[in-house]
């Protein structure tokens, strides 16, 4: 079993099985039963000598669970089957970015040489496109340069009679001795402020 986001074609991937005996308890497969990065495969379980009702299947050690699935359904049908698809990369480290589960097939088992308690789960792995994260950043520095660009040309191109730099225009209007104040900010007796 190998860590995650190293993986390469071929490499068993880390699973293990919950069921709903002994409350949830974690189950350990077996090394055939296991995915194997990039390769389509088939895996055949078998739920004779534990009986459960219902498991799950976590991947890259508890990570990336699927949800629970049934043995049974309603109908009395058994698990016959059920597909689990991988989205994975294999460029640089291999790595899985998502998993997903089929809706479980259930067929009518009543001939006692069939086995009513053995499903398969086939292992279905689609690659991702490869990302040029090279051009994406390219966009972005150029988005980033053009923004400062509009700043400083907004900064420095500012004609005086729009603003100044230093507020003086805003200052310049307070400082008139004779510009009267309203009465909420001088005391009215004294005429000098709170």
């Amino acid at each position: 079993v190998t860590i995650s986001e190293a993986y390469r074609i071929g490499d068993a991937v880390g699973m293990v099985m919950r069921t709903d005996i002994g409350g949830g308890s974690a189950e350990g497969v077996l090394r055939s039963q296991l995915p194997l990065f990039g390769t389509e495969s088939v895996a055949s379980f078998s739920n004779e000598k534990d009986g459960f009702k219902k498991f799950s299947l976590s991947f890259e050690e508890g990570l990336r669970p699927i949800p629970w699935i049934k043995t049974t359904d309603e109908r009395e049908r058994y698990l016959d089957s059920l597909e689990i698809t991988f989205i994975y990369s294999k460029s640089g480290n291999g790595a899985m970015y998502g998993i997903s589960s089929s809706v479980p097939q259930y067929v009518r088992k009543n001939n006692k040489n069939e086995e009513k308690n053995t499903f398969s789960v086939r292992y279905i792995w689609i690659e991702e496109e490869e990302v040029n994260t090279n051009s994406a950043g390219v966009i972005m520095l150029l988005t980033t340069f053009l923004a400062c660009a509009i700043i400083l040309l907004d900064l420095f191109c500012l004609s005086d009679d729009d603003k100044t730099m230093d507020g003086s225009r805003y200052i310049d209007k307070y400082e008139d001795k004779n510009t009267e104040f309203p009465n909420s900010y001088t005391n009215e007796q004294t005429g000098k402020w709170d």
